[in-house]
């Protein structure tokens, strides 16, 4: 059995430890020659299945001395079917799903390689192993012990209203991380959403002054973004949180980018009920405007307990969005209609800005 392995590589030797698991079938771990190719085959940036034609490809080359401790897993050519099932009951969960769920025939599992990191990446990005789809099992494994993250604060926003004090010394210890566990300390808000408070009343809806309150600091924060060409894109019930003296905070930027309004934007992205006409129908958008747009759902869920485009289906929802005609089933006054249908138009080049929102006799009364 092979106890230790060096494979030279075109930019250096790397060193790897196979180790067998003292359970396996004696006829898998029995060929020095294959664990070799298995093992030059990974460094090299593929790694062929024991099946025909499945392939792993390596995402990321080696740039330094590394030894990483492997374990291999086979269930190819040479296996009964009693070892087939016992090996996959016994190493076959991925993510929390059993292999036989993915592959239920039990076979084309191919080469499942478990891996513990022992040194650093050169690279700093992790090792990330996937299959091909329809050969043998689709999975990642991803290593991190050494995180060069990229810089995400953007200058502009930090030197504006004296953010850079706070984000300083964040930015420079997060550049180059080399600690095994890191703690990010962050505000607690909560855990109570606009959704969820909403939920608890009894008409799903709230009095047209609470909602002038809360709906003006939604405004008011938005503005913020905007000012700073920074887009939500993803504005909804769940992404408001609200803290112990009910007031609001918004969360989840996983969809936000930079861009100034001049700008054009073409990613399909957002939550269904919010999408403004013109990115259900898949063309430019303003960014602002679409998230002025979920301002105009948000204003009418909060008013009225329900949205005011629905549909069986996201093509029906998505036809009713584009018509932009919605019915009041309560009452309002006339400013919260007007204003309403300012946020909520088909046009977006008519709808108002943030600035303007804030500006709104209807808040402002």
């Amino acid at each position: 059995l092979i106890d230790l392995l060096s494979v030279q590589t075109a930019q250096k030797e790397i060193t790897l430890r196979v180790k067998y698991d003292p359970i396996m079938p004696i006829n898998i771990a029995s060929d020095p020659n294959r664990l070799r190719q298995i093992i030059t085959n990974l460094v090299s940036n593929s790694l062929k299945f024991t099946k025909k034609g499945g392939i792993i490809d390596i995402k990321v080359k080696f740039k330094e001395e590394n030894m990483f401790q492997i374990a291999i897993k086979d269930t190819g050519i040479g296996i009964s079917k009693e070892e087939q099932q016992y090996l996959f009951k016994k190493f076959g969960k991925i993510k929390g799903k059993v292999q036989n769920e993915l592959n239920p025939n039990g076979i084309g599992l191919g080469l499942v390689i478990a891996n513990t990191l022992a040194g650093k990446l050169g690279d700093g990005k992790g090792l990330k192993i996937k299959s091909e789809i329809g050969q043998g099992t689709k999975f990642y494994f991803i290593l991190l012990n050494q995180l060069n993250m990229q810089k995400s604060y953007n200058k502009s926003v930090i030197l504006t209203n004296n953010l850079y004090q706070n984000t300083k010394k964040q930015q420079k210890e997060f550049t180059k991380i080399e600690r095994k566990q890191i703690i990010v300390a962050m505000e607690y808000v909560g855990k109570t959403s606009l959704n969820s408070f909403l939920r608890q009343k009894i008409d799903k809806k709230l009095d047209e002054s609470e909602v002038k309150r809360l709906f003006k600091q939604i405004v008011q924060g938005l503005d913020y973004c905007h000012s700073l060409n920074i887009v939500h894109r993803d504005m909804k019930l769940e992404n408001i949180l609200l803290d112990k003296n009910q007031n609001i905070k918004i969360i989840d930027f996983g969809f936000s980018i930079c861009a100034p309004e001049s700008s054009k934007l073409k990613i399909f992205c957002g939550t269904p009920s919010y999408m403004s006409p013109e990115i259900v129908s898949k063309i430019e958008y303003v960014g602002q405007k679409a998230d002025v747009w979920a301002l105009g759902i948000l204003l009418f869920v909060m008013l009225q307990g329900k949205f005011p485009f629905k549909g069986l289906n996201n093509n029906e929802l998505f036809k009713n969005i584009k018509k932009g005609s919605f019915q009041l089933a309560y009452d309002v006054s006339d400013n919260a209609k007007s204003l309403l249908k300012n946020l909520l138009n088909v046009k977006f080049e008519e709808r108002p800005n943030t600035q303007n929102i804030l500006k709104d006799v209807w808040l402002n009364s």
